[in-house]
């Protein structure tokens, strides 16, 4: 467990980053980063809450998808929804085409912005588009355990795939 909520703290604890609208392009400003241990102190507590509101006092395999699935949501939207599309992709490559369709945006410049921060912040890598290749987005080496199929059926929060019933939480 601890394990789990120490990666989901890491992730959590990428750094955050708005859209300034006065830059041209919409560029992104750095935030302040938040610090590992606060948000695996946060991602603690939430998991031992969720323990006793199915009456259990100790942490188990059913509390992961709920921390998981904040630690995710709690990321920059567009991030969180590249993320997730990564992580559907069960370790094979996102192109830049379904990052813009993920994305939901017009210009394949938008989804490129995105994909090169998640390269720049060490959670993927960005290959550039070549002649006749498409751009493409893959989990950095720290993050492969995020293409594990266990992972995403845990943020599916589908445990029955994994082999976990949680009682009544998911079903």
């Amino acid at each position: 467990m601890r394990s789990w909520r120490s990666f989901l703290a890491e992730l959590r604890s990428e750094p955050t980053r708005e859209a300034d609208p006065e830059r041209e392009g919409h560029g992104y400003v750095p935030a302040k980063r938040e610090k590992p241990w606060r948000a695996h102190a946060v991602l603690r507590n939430l998991s031992r809450g969720h323990a006793l509101v199915h009456g259990r006092t100790q942490l188990a395999t059913q509390d992961i998808p709920c921390v998981a699935s904040v630690a995710i949501s709690s990321m920059p939207p567009a991030f969180g929804r590249v993320f997730m599309a990564l992580v559907e992709k069960a370790g094979e490559p996102l192109t830049g085409g379904e990052c813009q369709a993920t994305l939901d945006v017009k210009h394949p410049a938008t989804a490129r912005k995105v994909m090169e921060e998640l390269d720049r912040r060490g959670v993927a890598l960005y290959a550039k588009a070549g002649p006749g290749k498409p751009a493409t987005l893959t989990f950095h080496r720290k993050w492969n355990w995020c293409s594990a199929r266990g992972f995403a059926a845990l943020l599916r929060m589908n445990l029955s795939k994994i082999g976990v019933v949680c009682g009544g939480c998911h079903e």
